[in-house]
């Protein structure tokens, strides 16, 4: 203890090596953990990893593979939507089977525009599959263009 000359007793201040120990560790304990360096481990899982998504996106059942629907089949499937909301009145209640009759004509409407969107995007495809194919669809466009 230090006195001062107005007689009140002082505690020994630290010393500069103890003040700077205490600052570094202070400052180890408030920082985020550095993240681990990358090891064999951690791209030997990465690998294994990638093959196991390959392997499932390049096998058989995959939309990779899968067959595209057809027109006849995709109108069924909206069909069967909208008739779902004319169900009879003995299954849904005659209150319910107004409300849900509404719902059916834009079900239909939705079905035939995403129908024929699905047709005109089945087209290019068909015409992009051969530079032949698209050169002729090509001409035949530019001479409707122009001719008319």
């Amino acid at each position: 203890m230090v006195t001062v000359s107005n007689g009140v007793e002082l505690r020994d201040l630290p010393s500069a090596d103890s003040i700077a120990q205490r600052r570094a560790q202070a400052r180890e304990d408030t920082l985020p953990p550095r993240p681990a360096k990358v090891t064999d481990g951690d791209s030997a899982a990465r690998v294994q990893f990638a093959q196991a998504f390959a392997s499932k996106v390049l096998a058989g059942d995959s939309l990779l593979y899968a067959r595209p629907v057809s027109l006849a089949d995709m109108w069924a499937g909206h069909c069967q939507a909208a008739a779902f909301y004319s169900r009879p009145a003995y299954v849904l209640g005659h209150e319910r089977r107004r409300r849900t009759a509404v719902l059916k004509w834009p079900r239909y409407a939705w079905g035939a525009f995403h129908t024929a969107l699905t047709a005109v995007l089945y087209a290019l495809v068909w015409v992009a599959e051969s530079p032949p194919r698209l050169a002729v669809a090509a001409a035949v466009v530019a001479g409707c263009w122009f001719w008319s």
